[in-house]
């Protein structure tokens, strides 16, 4: 016995019950004997009722229109409606995404069997869309936070969205990308993207799962404290060494820093960008913040690096070595060259039985200095040189020299920072210092009254220094 035609269910382009108006030629009919189940939860619906295919045709008929039921009935994904006195109860679509991935399956019900009629208990699944208001398509996530020994903070976060709407489910990405980048928010810190958002999705792209890592910042990317979006991943070390400046604590300057940033990165940057602009204005910025974070005051400069950068795999790696200066004095350098003639002159003496004998001849004594002074210091005053060469000239004519004369040579050039800025100049500034012994005369005996004081002596053709 059939139930009224109250109900009418369409399942893809197959309609339960079929009405006798549309009947085939043969006259078998399609019924809707009975609802079992009508179940919605919040991400699944599901239906199973009971039809029965009855008439009158041949055998060949029977199977025939049997057959294409069974098939009607095996195939997935396809829409599923529900009227009941002509009023849309449920109503769903791939395409739409309010019913996804739907499965149908059927098994023969024994109670009507007969030689023209065949009973199907059918039974239709489906995905429902995660529409609650504010959830954007997202069904449910998950978030783990841990800390590696030092008590850096690891996050991960995964989450399930659906298809809502136009939009299927793996085009929920952006929207999981600020989920996740919102959690991070809140757990205070500084955290960086380190594995960027993936997801995995199915066929029909019904339903994906997303998964991305922040980790957190003990130290941060720049020097206005926060994270560089285009560096990710970031490890880095500084190895930091003073620099030894001759004359440096008596010049009122102290030793200028070395410090090497090693480092290797993630980059992530637009397609057409040049490795010179991902140095010279993503790295060097940030390197040039973690030597200043390591405790170099004053000027900083690169005095050496060294960076291999692969676009295509958005990498980068090696190192750069600055120099920083408390003081204006960068380097200081003298190298003192003395010579110191006794007077006394081998001559050879005509023997033919010695062929080397000679005979020392006593000619005037003479001690000559030359100074050589080189130092590196900012701005374009040299005050630094000018000091050491007073020094000098006080020192050495406290020991008995005579000041002679001087060289001097004098040359700037403009000192860039790594992003380009020119600050200030560099002032390398020499001087050569000449001095000439005025105490006792050394061809004189030391002990003795014959000791005496002598005038300053000189010896024509004598290069100084040499």
């Amino acid at each position: 016995m059939a139930i009224p035609r109250t109900f009418q269910i369409l399942y893809g382009a197959q309609t339960v019950p079929l009405p006798h108006a549309t009947t085939t030629p043969s006259g078998y009919v399609l019924d809707l004997v009975s609802l079992q189940d009508v179940e919605r939860a919040y991400r699944s619906f599901t239906l199973g009722f009971t039809c029965v295919i009855r008439g009158t045709g041949t055998d060949a008929q029977f199977a025939t229109a049997l057959q294409a039921l069974r098939a009607a009935f095996s195939k997935p994904n396809q829409d599923l409606t529900i009227n009941m006195e002509g009023v849309a109860q449920f109503a769903g679509t791939g395409a739409a995404h309010t019913f996804m991935g739907a499965e149908a399956s059927f098994v023969s019900d024994p109670g009507f069997q007969g030689p023209r009629s065949h009973g199907l208990r059918v039974t239709i699944t489906g995905a429902l869309p995660a529409d609650l208001a504010g959830k954007d398509g997202r069904f449910s996530a998950t978030t783990e936070l841990t800390k590696t020994e030092v008590g850096k903070r690891v996050l991960q976060l995964t989450a399930s969205y659906s298809g809502l709407g136009g939009t299927s489910a793996s085009g929920h990405l952006a929207t999981f990308e600020a989920y996740a980048a919102a959690i991070a928010g809140t757990l205070g810190g500084d955290f960086e993207l380190a594995v960027p958002a993936s997801f995995r999705r199915g066929d029909d792209d019904f339903s994906a799962t997303f998964s991305t890592t922040y980790t957190e910042l003990l130290s941060p990317q720049s020097d206005q404290g926060t994270n560089d979006p285009r560096l990710v991943n970031t490890r880095y070390r500084v190895e930091r060494s003073n620099v030894e400046a001759l004359l440096a604590e008596g010049l009122g300057g102290a030793p200028p820093s070395r410090v090497r940033v090693s480092f290797s990165t993630g980059v992530l940057v637009s397609a057409g960008v040049t490795e010179a602009f991902v140095v010279e204005s993503v790295i060097l910025p940030f390197l040039e913040s973690r030597a200043a974070a390591a405790g170099v005051t004053g000027n900083l400069r690169v005095v050496g690096e060294q960076v291999t950068i692969e676009l295509m795999e958005k990498r980068a790696a090696g190192y750069v070595d600055f120099e920083g200066n408390s003081s204006d004095l960068i380097e200081a350098a003298v190298e003192v060259l003395e010579v110191d003639f006794t007077g006394k002159n081998p001559v050879a003496v005509l023997d033919p039985e010695d062929p080397y004998k000679k005979e020392v001849h006593e000619g005037p004594g003479f001690i000559t200095r030359k100074v050589t002074i080189l130092v590196k210091e900012l701005g374009f005053s040299p005050w630094h040189a000018t000091k050491a060469k007073d020094d000098w000239v006080a020192s050495s004519e406290a020991q008995g020299f005579e000041f002679l004369h001087s060289e001097h040579a004098e040359g700037y050039k403009d000192l860039a920072l790594p992003n380009g800025t020119v600050t200030t100049s560099l002032v390398e500034t020499g001087w050569i210092l000449f001095f000439e012994w005025i105490g006792e005369d050394k061809s004189r005996p030391t002990t003795g009254g014959d000791r005496k004081k002598s005038r300053p002596i000189t010896q024509p053709g004598l290069e100084l220094g040499n």
